[in-house]
């Protein structure tokens, strides 16, 4: 995996990831995926260059865009009960 290539600390390692982070207004008992854990920072790192810490707020709006085009680039599975943003 590309990831692990980048990231070869992580190899073998998983790390939950939250479908829809908190950060971008996600609930905090949301469903969570298991990921190796260099992929999961490659999805930490893409949201966080798009959602800069102390931007304030984002509107639903802003929230499903950023995770569209994160999970368009970075592909997760879908949680079961969970929609698409």
């Amino acid at each position: 995996m590309k990831a692990e290539q980048m990231q070869p600390n992580t190899v073998g390692r998983y790390e939950e990831h939250p479908f829809w982070p908190q950060y971008l207004g996600g609930p905090s008992d949301g469903p969570k995926l298991q990921l190796p854990a260099g992929y999961q920072q490659l999805l930490a790192d893409a949201f966080k260059r798009r959602l800069k810490y102390g931007q304030g707020r984002l509107s639903e709006e802003k929230a499903k865009e950023i995770l569209t085009r994160v999970y368009s680039k970075y592909p997760v599975p879908t949680p079961s009960g969970t929609q698409n943003p």
